[in-house]
């Protein structure tokens, strides 16, 4: 291996040199226009790496650019859906509210119309409930009316029958003489022993309320007469009671039997 001054002075010599020189040339031409090739390649990358800067640059404007609008839209986006939600919200208020009144309406409504059923329904039982009470009033006082009834004249028809010997025992006393009293003692006895018997009766009837009465000069009424003749008296006006024939009887305010009279024709 050739040490480095023999390099440089072969290398030297071969340059002075016909074929060195051209060999020179060439290679001098060859590395300039190697070079030239890189300097316009390398312009060009450059030309290229401006033109992709510029474009880049344009692109990111644009990008930046629309990616402000986007900001912007975005933001308008935002704004709008907030400003609709708060106008739904709003809505929604509003329509809770209005809601909220239509249904406090429609309860007042319904309260309303279950209070007048009920008073109608309370004045109905009321109404019912009066009626009813006065019926079972009505009932009791009938019951005790008849009640009473049965005590006071659960005797007539005994009482009836009693009123047979009341009318003997008058018409014997009525049928003594008084001369026959004077003259004979056992008449008068007798006498006064059927006196005494009329009069225990009298008050048996008055102890319970069966009464005698006389209906002489009354007008005629056939709840409380019988009338067996008529009879023409121009002292007494027509249709009132002119004699009596049999007394009537009373028991309470009911007829026990009626008198048997006779009435003025005229």
């Amino acid at each position: 291996m050739q040490s480095a001054p023999l390099f440089r002075r072969n290398y030297i010599n071969f340059c002075k040199n016909d074929k060195g020189e051209k060999f020179m040339k060439q290679r001098y031409f060859t590395s300039a226009s190697t070079m030239s090739d890189k300097t316009c390649s390398s312009s060009k990358e450059e030309g290229n790496n401006k033109k992709e800067k510029k474009k880049v640059g344009k692109f990111n404007e644009k990008k930046n650019d629309n990616s402000g609008e986007k900001e912007d839209d975005k933001e308008n986006m935002l704004n709008e859906s907030e400003n609709f939600e708060k106008e739904d919200e709003g809505k929604k208020e509003i329509n809770y509210e209005t809601y909220n009144k239509i249904d406090l309406i429609n309860k007042i409504k319904r309260i309303k119309k279950d209070m007048e059923e009920k008073i109608v329904d309370n004045k109905i039982l009321k109404e019912k409930y009066l009626s009813v009470l006065a019926e079972n009033e009505n009932l009791r006082n009938r019951y005790m009316k008849e009640i009473e009834n049965s005590k006071l004249y659960c005797i007539s028809n005994f009482a009836k029958s009693l009123l047979d010997v009341a009318d003997n025992l008058a018409l014997a006393i009525k049928n003594i003489n008084e001369e026959s009293l004077k003259q004979n003692e056992e008449i008068n006895n007798i006498y006064k022993g059927i006196q005494m018997t009329e009069t225990i009766l009298h008050n048996i009837f008055n102890k319970y309320g069966i009464d005698k009465y006389n209906p002489i000069n009354e007008k005629f009424n056939p709840l409380f007469h019988e009338a067996i003749f008529e009879i023409n008296d121009s002292t007494k006006e027509k249709g009132t009671v002119a004699t009596v024939i049999q007394q009537g009887y009373k028991i309470k305010d009911r007829i026990l039997r009626a008198a048997k009279v006779g009435v003025v024709k005229n």
